[in-house]
């Protein structure tokens, strides 16, 4: 008989005897495979002008998942099965596509124009069914209905900055002071993230947090900066 399976029957003789708590396997097994195509433009068109681009199509899948026993403690969904099919899922912070486009325009005056934007794919996120539905005590199962860990999709990302510096030139001995107004979030996306994944819950299916700036509401930002170089 299996090493695995010697073990359970071993539990349940223990549970006959009266130890009437859940019996959990744990395993240390775990996998991860990430397969990606990336392509990137950095070229100066001109003295005054500079694009960088970057495009990232990539393939992530893992047996790791938050805020679930199948997979986050090593607790597999079948004992049986510690590596079933079911706990091998898309990785939950790695977008299946994303684009970065920054130009750099340099105008006279000693004025330096410059923006970032940013765009991705939606998030996985994973989906439990709220209950405990292999009766190892811990209430987060995958519902039966869901093939694998990370099943849901959240919402895609998109943000766009602007940089405007001015550059202040002093006497060579001293260097060069460079003046800095930046606008973060200028179209003022909310870019939702933090998908509830528990079925049984109010809010299941809706973000709760927001990804990116200060307090998580994704509001408009402006900066104020100076720099001294010497």
């Amino acid at each position: 008989m299996p090493p695995l399976a010697n073990k359970i029957n071993r539990f349940a003789e223990y549970a006959k005897a009266g130890f009437d708590s859940p019996l959990r396997t744990e395993t240390s097994l775990g996998k991860n495979s990430y397969k990606a195509l990336n392509l990137s433009i950095v070229h100066s068109y001109s003295k005054s002008f500079q694009l960088n681009a970057w495009y990232t199509l990539s393939r992530c899948r893992t047996t790791g998942v938050r805020a679930s026993d199948e997979g986050f403690a090593s607790l597999p969904i079948d004992e049986n099965q510690p590596v079933s099919a079911a706990v091998y899922g898309p990785c939950a912070l790695s977008p299946q596509q994303s684009l970065m486009i920054s130009p750099v325009w340099t105008i006279p005056h000693g004025i330096q124009l410059s923006s970032i934007t940013r765009r991705s794919s939606a998030l996985r996120y994973n989906i439990t069914a709220g209950k405990d539905l292999n009766g190892d005590g811990v209430n987060n199962d995958l519902p039966t209905d869901v093939p694998y860990i990370n099943y849901g999709f959240g919402a895609a990302f998109f943000q766009s900055d602007v940089r405007v510096a001015k550059f202040f030139n002093l006497p060579e001995k001293w260097g060069r002071i460079e003046a800095d107004f930046e606008l973060y979030n200028i179209f003022n996306n909310t870019n939702p993230a933090a998908f509830q994944g528990n079925r049984l819950a109010s809010n299941y299916g809706h973000a709760t947090a927001y990804a990116g700036d200060t307090k998580q509401l994704e509001q408009q930002l402006i900066q104020l900066g100076a720099r001294y170089t010497f």
